[in-house]
């Protein structure tokens, strides 16, 4: 399992990973636990996250540096023209960190942002609209979020309202990173199609032990896709009366 924008870069052979395209990469879909990336502000910082970006004394706390998440905020600032050298040469402050470390940094004012990706409803993200802090999560920008999508694949979506009522007061639109199930090429079409058969079949019940699946819809599994659809998996969908 990996997320849609490694796969694409894989397949495609860009950045993170060098050397020729990995064409032996193709999927058994995607949606299986669909990653929005949380965007939160102190309801006293700047609303907008292009001004504050750039502006001096911006802090914020993300995931630790090597992570598909951070990777994601590096580049956020190639977007809005920034670094984190500038950051902190414009008097600004990065935490990284897993997340207790930067919803703490968010809760206690070491920063007024926050940028990460996680599940939803996430009890970390819960639990800083607990505090006595007033935090609110934020959109992200709409160039921005199609700009991530044209440019290295990332989805996008909503998190309904009511998912965090002391952070929000409508739904909010964002980017996400979809799970994608991988599988080679080299794997017979028939193995393939008994694989993604069961899959099919039982993914409710998949969701019972793993919240995180309970988004899966086999209506838009082969959308938005990264890498080609196994062929297998493919005659799966059909017969069981899904689009491929």
């Amino acid at each position: 399992m990996s997320v849609d924008f490694l796969v694409a870069a894989a397949r495609g052979g860009r950045a993170p990973y060098a050397g020729p395209p990995n064409l032996k990469i193709a999927t058994l879909g995607s949606g299986w636990a669909p990653l929005p990336f949380h965007l939160l502000r102190a309801e006293s910082a700047d609303a907008d996250v292009r001004a504050a970006i750039r502006a001096p004394g911006f802090r914020i706390a993300v995931p630790p540096q090597d992570t598909s998440d951070e990777l994601t905020f590096q580049r956020v600032l190639g977007f809005y023209e920034t670094s984190y050298a500038r950051i902190r040469d414009n008097g600004g402050h990065v935490v990284f960190g897993d997340y207790d470390t930067i919803a703490a940094a968010l809760r206690g004012g070491e920063v007024d942002y926050l940028f990460g990706a996680t599940t939803k409803p996430a009890g970390i993200i819960r639990h800083i609209g607990e505090g006595p802090r007033r935090i609110r999560l934020a959109e992200m920008p709409g160039d921005l979020m199609r700009w991530l999508s044209d440019s290295f694949g990332y989805g996008r979506g909503i998190i309904p309202a009511g998912t965090y009522p002391m952070l929000q007061q409508g739904p909010i639109e964002t980017t996400f990173m979809e799970t994608i199930v991988m599988i080679s090429t080299d794997v017979p079409e028939e193995d393939g199609y008994q694989l993604m058969t069961a899959l099919l079949r039982h993914y409710k019940a998949l969701a019972a032990t793993q919240a995180i699946l309970a988004d899966f819809d086999p209506a838009t599994a082969a959308s938005r896709l990264p890498a080609p659809l196994h062929p297998g998996a493919a005659r799966a969908l059909r017969q069981l009366g899904f689009p491929a």
